[in-house]
């Protein structure tokens, strides 16, 4: 190993090591002493999809508890995820509600990102095409969860063109996730889907905390739109609101 200009030996070490002890401590927020068939089955879920996914395991024990919440609640609705990749944490959230067997909807364009535009700031850099995936790699995520075929409809393609076109189809929204970096892709989301998500449903944006884009657009998006919501942030930097019963 060779140390990091700078940094001794130890140093290096000591800072991979927190970082190593940090991910997995992730798989201990599933912990839930009332559940603890629950709690396993997360955490074994957690693990089996880790490579489909750049998600920590501390931010899917987030997804996790999230739609754990709405089960639990009996919510109606679909789970909406936009951003998929490869499909790890649609395939944890689809576990998550194996009892309500709802229906999931993932959108990505399966070709990177769009280009960014001038509200993203320092962000503006990212290539387009960054991060790409394919729908086969988010079908072979939902089979190591056994997570049945029928249940999932994937759909390719740029969000501005296949939102407005499934929402009919969608009906009402339980669980939102919008996993999109840039400021037109998370504005869309949210206009394009918000209004079918039901009262106490959940809204969660995954990269709220890394990319200025998104924040701008989730900030201008509730100012207009839903001024007393709580927005709540977590560990990894995500954040999520539950949706009030009025405006």
């Amino acid at each position: 190993m060779t140390p990091v200009s700078g940094s001794s030996f130890p140093d290096v070490l000591r800072d991979r090591l927190g970082r190593t002890a940090r991910y997995w401590l992730g798989f201990a927020r599933l912990l839930d002493p009332a559940h603890p068939l629950e709690s396993l089955d997360g955490m074994q879920a957690t693990r089996r999809i880790a490579r489909f996914t750049m998600i920590t395991p501390a931010g899917l024990a987030d997804l996790w508890r999230l739609v754990r919440r709405v089960e639990k609640r009996r919510l109606e609705g679909a789970i909406v995820q936009c951003g998929v990749w490869r499909g790890g944490a649609a395939a944890l959230m689809a576990r998550a509600s194996r009892e309500s067997g709802r229906r999931i909807w993932l959108f990505d364009s399966f070709e990177g990102f769009p280009a960014p535009g001038a509200e993203d700031g320092a962000d503006r850099g990212i290539a387009a095409g960054d991060w790409t995936a394919t729908a086969d790699d988010a079908r072979t995520a939902l089979r190591r969860l056994a997570v049945h075929a029928a249940r999932a409809s994937i759909v390719p393609g740029w969000f501005e063109t296949t939102l407005p076109r499934a929402a009919p189809s969608i009906g009402p929204i339980a669980v939102l996730s919008i996993d999109a970096v840039l400021y037109a892709s998370v504005k869309t989301c949210l206009e394009s889907l918000y209004d079918q998500v039901v009262a106490g449903g959940v809204v969660i944006l995954d990269d709220y905390g890394y990319w200025a884009g998104c924040r701008r657009a989730v900030h201008e998006f509730l100012a207009h739109r839903a001024p007393t919501v709580e927005l709540r942030t977590t560990l990894t930097l995500a954040c999520w609101f539950v949706k009030p019963t009025s405006p």
